[in-house]
């Protein structure tokens, strides 16, 4: 009895709490949490909502990485220039956005950034490394797993068997560190980008 008597009336909810009492089942109804109330703000402030009336076959198709990342059909940019237009503008964006191309994940970061009116500190660091990506997406530097891949292939230790020796991956692992510390540069891996050496106190 007791148990069920501290459960009934004595256990504090900690929700809108005034008093020994508890929340009454008014307060319970009309208290709403945190995440509720960030949920609702956010569907007050809720962005345009895009519709489209074509069919939904339509609405995806199969795109290389390079034109995930750089965009595909956006001649001249005018895809990002009507981006622009349209963030900057009260209009829809489906009257201002109307062609059947896509800008590119690249260009769309580049266009928000330019949007928010971010330092130019953070605009120059941020850019690097969407070059970097771009850089790599178009094929213009290997990947990770090519750079690998052409140093096991060309390691004095490898047989063409498809198994990598024990040799070759040691030497891959001292060889990474290097890049890594900066004590051995790159170019067909990471392009006009260095690492710094690490300075290390005395």
């Amino acid at each position: 009895m007791a148990k069920a008597a501290g459960a009934a009336g004595g256990t504090n909810s900690g929700i809108g709490d005034s008093g020994s009492g508890g929340a009454s089942p008014a307060q319970k109804a009309t208290t709403f949490s945190p995440s509720q109330r960030q949920s609702a703000a956010a569907k007050k402030h809720a962005p345009h909502e895009f519709h489209s009336n074509k069919d939904p076959d339509d609405l995806y198709e199969l795109m290389s990485i390079k034109e995930i990342m750089l965009g595909k059909n956006n001649g001249s940019n005018s895809v990002a220039n009507d981006l622009k237009a349209a963030l900057n503008s009260d209009d829809d964006l489906n009257e201002e956005v109307e062609h059947d191309a896509f800008p590119g994940l690249i260009p769309l970061c580049k266009i928000y950034l330019e949007f928010i009116g971010v330092d130019c500190v953070t605009w120059d660091k941020i850019n690097k490394y969407l070059d970097f990506i771009a850089l790599r997406a178009s094929g213009k530097i290997m990947t990770n797993a090519q750079y690998i891949r052409r140093f096991v292939r060309t390691h004095e230790s490898y047989k063409r068997d498809s198994v990598v020796p024990q040799e070759a991956a040691f030497d891959l692992l001292v060889h990474a560190n290097a890049i890594g510390q900066g004590l051995i540069q790159a170019p067909e891996l990471l392009g006009p980008y260095c690492v710094l050496p690490v300075c290390r106190p005395a």
